[in-house]
């Protein structure tokens, strides 16, 4: 496609096609306006001897170009996304004309498959509003996996399920969840116990653990959080009133209903040591059946400065990864590890454990006595320390505070950070790092502008989630001159590309073509988690699909999938060459006059190559 240019002239012609677009170049004045005084277009379009009238709706393009108050030049695109579930939408397995009542507090679960699974909480003032668990199928058909007010599975007759927590999905399609357990037995009311269910036995759904549930002599008395893997194991924390004849009470079991077993129990012997185990903490779970937790010891040789642990292993199994008093690699002579964060520690499905640690010894002070730690390169090592330069910003801004890290199947670390030092305040102190040892990147940090926007910036970021192929996804909220709860648009959802490049799923404000009609989005929610690497419920997977609840502004609400690598063509790119420009236009006009089609001139995207696509691909040139 030859290319002349001749006293501001620009000459495009295609042989064969018959067309050629002559324009003087425009002056422009900022993005998304053009000077018209030295604009002059002069259009003819022949085939062979024939000559061509142009569409109406060609000319009235070019208007939109010449003038942008006809165009819609300067608007955000709505944001593509796939529905999974909406309000209003036939329950299935409900009486016929029984919906979906609200999404508003669901966290969806995904997993690799793209199935969600997400919990609607019933109404008891409404029995027409139904409560329950609910999936998608590969097929994309919805199914119920149990209704709230069902008789609960493996428990006397007569219990029913009451509200339910939102589920883990493996990605075998299996699901696990809690639920309070509503009804009488011997004559004790079960209104505020709790039972955990689970399908990982490959019978359907049943009961993995409750509240009064007799195991090993003790009698379960609570439980916490349980982790769910793609084998169908659970690993699960509980306190038991009696545990076996001794003192302990707390414990963590490990398998599938009806096959329960114990990992570790308060009381027991801790390895490589003579001392014993005090406390537990929740555990995660590895594909492989590994679970890790910080504990606290007591016991022989047991002091303030060696009594934390973090632990990895299996029944029979467990071995200390990292001890209080032990040194701390990476992190300079005569210095050791001091208190472990408690809480959760991040493991990945390879069996690697990152977690944060305070740091005790030689040159240790407040400005540098908390560290995050990673197996992530194959041993144990120090990812970032607090007082150290931080990632990929300016001199003089250091680490100052950690939150618990993940990491994925890659080995790569992430976590949320606060800073201090040189230029640092509160509208600027907090961020988001993931990475490894050698190599750090900055994701995203309060007061940085905003993708997608002009204007705003991030004000408050939350724990990011992370997938095996290093991406990052965050819910974020906003500030800014145009940010308000009035204009409602103070919170999204954002996540970086395959090329790290940080951009937006989804923020309140935005709209959303549902069923045919745009939604304005009133407000979101994410669960990040790290693609089911850990056991935990994971909003965000290893192909880039991330799933989100949107409640709009017209009160209805919905589940939707956003793909974070979208398809590599760019819209209006008709040429190839990575840039939308003038040279884009003669090859868009060959497809105009021979119906042929191509993804990236179906800039409305209907599926054709037609006059209904001239408006919005002269619409992005002028973007440009």
């Amino acid at each position: 496609m030859p290319l002349l240019e001749k006293s501001q002239k620009t000459v495009l012609s295609m042989k064969g096609t018959g067309v050629r677009f002559r324009m003087k170049r425009a002056t422009a004045t900022r993005k998304g306006q053009v000077n018209l005084s030295p604009l002059i277009i002069t259009l003819s379009v022949f085939k062979e001897d024939q000559i061509m009238k142009v569409n109406a709706l060609f000319c009235s393009a070019v208007l939109a170009f010449i003038c942008p108050s006809l165009s819609t030049q300067g608007q955000e695109p709505s944001l593509s996304v796939e529905t999974v579930a909406l309000s209003g939408q036939q329950i299935p397995g409900a009486s016929s004309g029984v919906g979906f009542s609200s999404f508003v507090f669901s966290l969806p679960s995904l997993n690799e498959s793209g199935q969600v699974a997400f919990n609607i909480a019933p109404n008891r003032e409404n029995s027409s509003i139904i409560g329950g668990l609910f999936r998608s199928e590969p097929s994309g058909e919805l199914t119920t996996v149990i209704f709230a007010e069902d008789q609960v599975p493996g428990v006397d007759a007569g219990l029913t399920l009451g509200d339910i927590s939102a589920p883990t999905l493996n990605n075998a399609g299996q699901t696990s969840f809690s639920g309070q357990v509503l009804g009488l037995t011997d004559g004790l009311e079960f209104d505020d116990f709790f039972i955990t269910l689970s399908e990982g036995s490959g019978n359907g759904l049943d009961r993995l653990l409750s509240v009064g549930m007799t195991f090993q002599g003790g009698t379960i008395a609570s439980r916490g959080r349980s982790a769910f893997n793609d084998a169908g194991q659970s690993a699960a924390f509980v306190n038991f009133d009696l545990f076996g004849g001794s003192p302990s009470d707390v414990a963590i079991l490990l398998g599938r209903p009806g096959s329960l077993g114990l990992v570790v129990q308060t009381g027991d012997q801790a390895p490589n040591s003579s001392a014993t185990f005090a406390e537990l903490t929740s555990p995660v779970l590895s594909n492989s059946g590994q679970v890790a937790f910080t504990a606290e010891l007591d016991g022989t040789g047991v002091s303030a400065a060696n009594n934390e642990a973090v632990y990895r292993g299996g029944a029979g199994t467990l071995a200390p990864v990292a001890r209080e008093g032990d040194p701390a690699p990476g992190a300079g002579s005569g210095v050791v590890f001091g208190d472990f964060a408690f809480g959760t520690v991040g493991l990945n499905n390879a069996d690697q454990v990152a977690f944060r640690a305070d740091l005790r010894g030689t040159g240790v002070d407040d400005t540098n006595d908390s560290a995050i730690f990673s197996e992530g390169s194959g041993a144990l090592t120090l990812v970032a320390r607090t007082g150290e330069q931080a990632a990929d910003l300016a001199s003089g801004v250091v680490f100052s505070i950690f939150r618990n890290p993940t990491i994925n199947h890659s080995g790569q670390t992430t976590f949320l950070a606060f800073l201090s030092g040189s230029g640092v305040n509160t509208d600027n102190d907090c961020a988001i790092f993931s990475g490894d040892s050698i190599t750090l990147d900055l994701i995203a940090r309060s007061g940085d502008l905003v993708p997608g926007a002009d204007s705003a910036v991030f004000d408050r970021l939350t724990a990011p989630g992370t997938n095996a192929l290093g991406q990052v996804a965050f819910t974020a909220f906003l500030d800014g001159p145009n940010v308000s709860s009035l204009n409602g648009n103070t919170r999204g959802i954002y996540a970086t590309n395959l090329d790290g490049q940080l951009n937006k799923v989804a923020r309140s404000g935005d709209t959303i073509e549902v069923n045919g009609e745009l939604r304005t989005i009133r407000s979101l929610s994410f669960q990040p988690g790290t693609g089911n690497e850990d056991g935990e419920a994971s909003g965000f997977n290893d192909e880039g699909q991330l799933v989100f609840s949107a409640a709009f502004t017209d009160d209805s609400s919905g589940i939707f999938i956003a793909d974070t690598n979208p398809p590599t063509f760019m819209l209006g790119d008709v040429n190839l060459d990575g840039a939308i420009d003038f040279l884009d236009i003669a090859p868009f006009i060959t497809l105009l006059t021979t119906s042929a089609f191509q993804f990236e001139a179906d800039v409305n995207g209907d599926g054709t190559v037609s006059f209904l696509d001239i408006s919005p691909f002269i619409s992005l040139l002028t973007q440009q």
